[in-house]
């Protein structure tokens, strides 16, 4: 069988499937060129895209360039302005080029009649300054141009490193409608390129959407889309088209979309289709003409060249070549090519070895480490590698020409600049610096710097290879804090080694807890600090089985040999591979918290004491008062609890550590609205065993002066002087006290009849305070002199604080009651109900009492008029600070009865009642609170 009928049968077979794809392909070239079509009109967006991407990087390397100069960083106008009008002169596409302060005042411009002007209203300068980098502005009409244009913005920096200022560059929207229209386009198709406010700075064809007016059609829908793609929309001309688009995300700059006529898109595809088919029929009628007219001198020929030559290689002629060009492009072609190219097969190969070795030793040998050049005078970076790049987070571009001081934390600068100028003195060095990558992130390198080109003695450029040691000093930072909290840290913290339990660190603590300094400790064996009784080995065993042992208490010894308690917390400590190292061991000091707690308990039994006391002397009192006159009796002993209740507030209060003797008369003379007494005397405190019962001495002695004496009277008075004095024999000085009343009703001689508040007084003061008692009947008033025993001082010295605000004093004269709605919030139910009664017998209208918080809450949102409230503050465990708030914005005013002797925090101007609360002393304070309300009023 010939060649020649071997081709023309494979040419045969060869139509055969040509022919059916030709008819399945008419049926899917549709959807395939459509869709060709779609990626086409993609790259040619992109190509756009690319385009105007360039517009900006030239704006970003003129705009920085510029910062650089010495004329726009000293702000120097004159010179700076004639630069900037050469600037423009080169580029056309430029209507503004100018600089302005941090203020946004233009202080250099190309355009006279912009300086001066401000564009801190400006969001590409508002940008440019909160991104310290290079940004890209939208549609602005220009103030001194007034040209339509968008702006490219920069900072720049003085000699400091401090931002100095911003240099912006306008683009012409002219000069850009012009660009794009000779962009070769598709015919019927819209180009738009949008700012991100959807404001239009160009369009194609003219008309087709205005120019500084917001985007129309489906281009509005590519705004914040943050990757490049292809829709169908309706445009701003009306006419369905598939849309492709580049969003601002993607160039950097501003949204890029193209628009093309579905309907011409489809019917190039068919054109194509058709083309296609008579192409593919005429190449094949012509490939079987020439397959036979050909055969010989295109086939038969070259073959037989060929099998000459390598009849030649096989008689060892090496040196046998076929034509360069024989066969042209076809397999006849290559095969010659090989052919040729196996004499210097072996040269090549050695060649390219050699080649591939220096290129992988040059990867190798900076793959690891960042290389910049720069030069010496100005340190002004000359060239980077990529793998500088890569650590600084930097495009070439943004590198290359720019202050190498730019990049460095500008803490750092003085430093830096003094370590990196060393370079310039030894011809190289070594340092480390903080420098600032382009998210913001601040790295550590290690410098090997290196003089690279002299001028004589001079250096003019140097060479920095740079390595990333981040992490290693993050690890030094993190082991130092670690360090300094284990130092500074109150417990003691000790680390063991896991062969043998000796020490390794001993912290401050340590040596504060047990006495042994570190230099002590440190090589020692832990068993140093156990008793001699008790075997440490399990609790090591069990630490380094891998439990954790937390707050394990036992006895340790201190180097002073006192057995002092601790908790123990022990962890073990393994490397990252998992191996056993040692241990960890806090132990914390017990003694306080041991301490604290039998404090505790004996304070519990103290209270329990004095309970029990308190109840003892309330029987006491009851069964002694005179039942004769009920009223009276009930009067008696209310005042008398009232009495005992507020010196054991006030013993609550300073923590039954004892009272000051002027606080204790203050409140008792407060409680009768004595407010003119006098009292003189030094600063004494008295002991709390001694509180309650001068606390009932003076009660009775304000209740009898209320009765028959001074107080009984308007103008009446009290004065109550005390002194310290130690009399013959004693050993500890005592109180001698001198009651005196004047203004009262004249008194002809001693009462017939001694009552059971004399005899009160006096069996107090003789035996529970070991005192003695005198009293004079005065025609002028009462004067009673008192002693209290030594035993009954606690301290000498400063008062203690003020008492609580005591009770509203009378009512003023608008104090009227009747009608006033009071709100009553008490959470005892026997308490509530005798207040309610005595502000109901006083005129009042009672809301509530309410028991809880929410209950007294829902009463007084629901109610419009509240003209005064009366608060438990303690409302069974829950605070009634809410509803005071809530009271108080509404100008309610309110006071406060309760045990705890303050009002709550934030009304600590209301007036404070303690319990128990007398009726009528509750009815006055109510009378006071509104008085004073409508006065303020």
């Amino acid at each position: 069988m010939s060649l020649l009928f071997r081709l023309l049968s494979l040419v045969g077979l060869a139509l055969i499937p040509a022919l059916a794809v030709l008819v399945w392909g008419a049926r899917e070239a549709g959807r395939a060129q459509e869709a060709a079509a779609r990626e086409d009109a993609l790259r040619l967006a992109r190509l756009v895209a690319a385009d105007h991407r360039q517009l900006a990087d030239g704006a970003r390397q003129l705009l920085t360039s510029l910062g650089n100069l010495r004329v726009v960083r000293a702000l120097d106008e004159a010179e700076c302005q004639a630069f900037f009008r050469r600037i423009m002169g080169d580029f056309p596409r430029y209507v503004l080029l100018a600089t302005a302060t941090l203020d946004g005042e233009v202080v250099c411009s190309a355009q006279p009649g912009a300086r001066g002007n401000n564009i801190a209203d400006r969001e590409y300068f508002r940008a440019a300054v909160r991104e310290r980098g290079f940004v890209v502005g939208g549609f602005v009409l220009g103030r001194a141009s007034g040209q339509s244009s968008f702006h490219f913005a920069q900072p720049f920096y003085d000699n400091e490193g401090r931002m100095a200022g911003v240099v912006h560059a306008a683009v012409g929207l002219d000069w850009l409608g012009r660009q794009i229209a000779r962009i070769p386009l598709p015919p019927n198709t819209l180009l738009s390129i949008v700012d991100s406010e959807g404001t239009v700075l160009a369009a194609r064809p003219e008309g087709a959407e205005e120019v500084g007016k917001p985007a129309a059609g489906a281009v509005r829908n590519f705004l914040g889309r943050r990757s490049a793609g292809v829709e169908e929309g309706m445009g701003a001309d009306g006419v369905h088209r598939s849309f492709a688009y580049i969003p601002a995300e993607v160039t950097g700059t501003h949204l890029v979309a193209l628009g093309f006529d579905d309907a011409s898109m489809l019917d190039e595809a068919l054109w194509v289709q058709r083309g296609g088919a008579l192409v593919l029929l005429a190449t094949t009628l012509l490939a079987i003409g020439l397959t036979v007219l050909g055969a010989r001198r295109l086939v038969r020929d070259p073959v037989d060249r060929l099998l000459a030559a390598a009849a030649r290689w096989r008689a060892g002629d090496t040196a046998a070549r076929l034509p360069p060009d024989e066969g042209g492009g076809s397999e006849f072609g290559r095969l010659a090519a090989a052919f040729n190219a196996m004499a210097e097969a072996a040269e090549a190969r050695e060649r390219s070895l050699r080649e591939s070795e220096a290129e992988f030793r040059a990867i190798f040998e900076t793959a690891a480490v960042g290389v910049v050049g720069f030069d010496l005078p100005h340190f002004r970076i000359e060239r980077v590698n990529g793998r500088l790049c890569e650590m600084l987070g930097r495009g070439e571009e943004a590198l290359v020409g720019s202050d190498l001081f730019h990049h460095l934390l500008p803490t750092d600068s003085t430093a830096d600049r003094g370590r990196l100028t060393a370079l310039v003195a030894a011809g190289r060095s070594t340092s480390e610096h903080r420098v600032i990558r382009g998210d913001g992130t601040v790295l550590w390198l290690r410098v090997f710097a290196s003089v690279s080109d002299w001028e004589g003695v001079t250096p003019l450029r140097a060479v920095a290879l740079m390595q990333d040691v981040t992490e290693q000093r993050l690890g030094e930072e993190v082991n130092a804090r670690l360090a300094a909290v284990v130092n500074s840290a109150a417990d003691a913290i000790v680390s063991l080694s896991g062969e043998e339990g000796r020490i390794l660190t001993w912290n401050g603590g340590a040596e504060a807890l047990f006495g042994y300094t570190a230099a002590e400790a440190v090589g020692e064996r832990a068993d140093m600090l156990l008793p001699p009784d008790e075997a440490g080995a399990p609790l090591y065993r069990r630490a380094m089985s891998g439990e954790t042992i937390r707050d394990h208490e036992a006895l340790r010894v201190a180097r002073n040999g006192e057995r002092i308690p601790v908790a123990i917390t022990v962890t073990r400590t393994m490397t990252e591979d998992g191996r056993v190292i040692g241990l960890s061991v806090i132990l914390r000091d017990l003694r306080e918290r041991r301490a604290a707690d039998q404090q505790q308990r004996l304070l519990m039994r103290e209270i329990d004491h004095r309970a029990r006391n308190v109840m003892a002397v309330v029987r006491s009192l009851v069964q002694l008062s005179p039942k004769e006159d009920p009223k009276e009796f009930a009067r008696a002993i209310e005042g008398r609890i009232s009495a005992m209740a507020r010196a054991h507030s006030l013993l609550a209060r300073d923590r039954w550590e004892g009272v000051s003797l002027q606080e204790l008369a203050e409140e008792e003379l407060g409680a009768h609205r004595a407010g003119g007494a006098v009292l003189e005397g030094p600063a004494v405190v008295l002991k709390p065993d001694s509180v309650q019962p001068l606390s009932m001495v003076l009660h009775e002695l304000v209740t009898n002066s209320a009765k028959y004496g001074a107080l009984s009277r308007p103008g009446g008075r009290i004065t109550l002087r005390w002194r310290v004095e130690a009399l013959p024999g004693e050993l500890v000085p005592g109180i001698a006290m001198v009651w005196t009343e004047s203004g009262g009703p004249p008194l002809a001689a001693p009462p017939q009849r001694r009552g059971f508040g004399s005899r009160l007084i006096e069996i107090t003061l003789r035996h529970q305070l070991h005192g003695t008692i005198e009293r004079d009947w005065d025609a002028e008033g009462l004067v009673v002199r008192m002693r209290m025993g030594g035993g009954c001082i606690a301290d000498l010295g400063p008062s203690a604080a003020p008492p609580p605000a005591s009770a509203p004093g009378p009512a003023s004269p608008g104090g009227a009651l009747r009608g006033t709605q009071v709100l009553l919030v008490e959470d005892e139910v026997l308490v509530a109900l005798e207040a309610a009664d005595s502000l109901v017998a006083a005129g009042c209208q009672v809301l509530g009492p309410a028991s809880t918080l929410r209950e007294a809450m829902v009463l007084a949102g629901r109610t419009l008029q509240i003209d005064a409230a009366v608060l438990d503050v303690n409302l069974a465990g829950q605070d009634v600070t809410p509803l005071a708030d809530m009271l108080a914005a509404r100008g309610v005013p309110m006071l406060f009865a309760t045990g705890y002797g303050e009002a709550p925090t934030g009304h600590g101007g209301a007036p404070v009642l303690t319990k128990p609360v007398p009726p009528g002393e509750l009815v006055a304070a109510v009378r006071g609170i509104l008085g004073q309300a409508r006065v303020s009023a």
